[in-house]
């Protein structure tokens, strides 16, 4: 900093102190304000992230109204213990039940059973799934039971694929995924194939190759249970006295529009939607007074979710929820 004399305008000496004195002064601020500027762009840099990862979580919109159904259909005494639904046509639905190994056809305009197909004999099937002309049926303990030519009783034949899962698992969900041209096995309890190879605290989707007719070695998705406490809604049925997080999967769906995963759990009354990158990209907690038992899901084309109740003592439930 430079002194100027009013009075006198000559040139002040090289040698003044208050030219000494100053310079090291400046240095000072200059240092402290450096210091100030990076600390106050550091601030605002954590804020951008912070903001952008919130806007990335808030952005997504979840398509559906799940307190509200466009159709809601009492099933058939026949179907009161339905474990898994898939989409025919327009006007059926076919569901399976965990007592028997029959395709119940069931036709959403007259509200009955229409076909009901035998293909094996009594077992825990749990889910199942369309690809083409054959339908899929997932026993518990990882049986995979293919019934080709479905519809037709006269040419109906069956294939079974022995997986290396088993009751320990209990294999729950099914679906067909186009994109890895796989089927997608959702377990309820342990997650590896063998004890050893288990990781408490997760849940698993396993894929079934239908061109090798081979099982992944490992999951193609872990599922972190502790990321699913959903505050918000219904905590009491989300959560054990004790605070764990409950979630069990019961039935797994691939949307035919967005592509994303949709895994729905029973125990833990909870429908969770995954990206293909296997993260979790919406959760919520599901009203018992609309989903007491829920075990079944699956899509129209067009998007329409349908999702179905276990009676248990009751009757058994068919929701239907329209894309918003």
């Amino acid at each position: 900093m430079e002194i100027f004399k009013m009075k006198n305008p000559q040139p002040e000496k090289t040698n003044q102190k208050p030219n000494a004195i100053a310079e090291p002064c400046c240095l000072k601020k200059k240092l402290i304000l450096l210091i100030s500027v990076s600390i106050l762009l550091l601030v605002l840099s954590t804020n951008q992230k912070t903001t952008a990862q919130n806007v990335a979580t808030t952005k997504y919109r979840f398509p559906y109204n799940l307190t509200y159904s466009a159709q809601k259909f009492m099933l058939p005494r026949e179907l009161t213990e339905i474990s898994g639904i898939v989409y025919f046509d327009k006007n059926t639905i076919i569901g399976i039940q965990d007592e028997k190994g029959r395709l119940y056809f069931y036709d959403i305009r007259e509200k009955k059973i229409t076909r009901e197909i035998k293909f094996f004999d009594e077992g825990d099937f749990e889910d199942i799934a369309l690809v083409g002309n054959s339908m899929f049926a997932l026993r518990s303990d990882g049986l995979l039971v293919e019934v080709e030519n479905f519809t037709s009783k006269e040419n109906l034949t069956v294939k079974k694929y022995f997986t290396p899962l088993s009751l320990k698992n209990d294999c729950e969900g099914l679906c067909y995924d186009k994109t890895t041209n796989s089927l997608f096995i959702a377990l309820k309890e342990m997650n590896g194939i063998k004890e050893k190879d288990d990781q408490p605290g997760f849940r698993a989707i396993y894929s079934f190759d239908l061109d090798t007719k081979t099982l992944s070695e490992k999951p193609a998705y872990l599922i972190k249970i502790s990321t699913l406490d959903i505050p918000e809604k219904y905590p009491s049925k989300s959560k054990k006295k004790s605070g764990e997080i409950k979630f069990k999967p019961s039935a797994v769906a691939i949307h035919p529009i967005t592509n994303e995963i949709y895994v729905l759990a029973s125990v833990g009354n909870k429908l969770i939607v995954l990206n293909r990158n296997g993260e979790v990209v919406y959760k919520t907690g599901l009203d018992k007074k609309f989903f007491p038992q829920p075990e079944g899901i699956a899509f129209s084309p067009e998007g329409s979710l349908f999702i179905c109740n276990e009676g248990g003592d009751g009757t058994g439930t068919l929701l239907r929820f329209d894309m918003k």
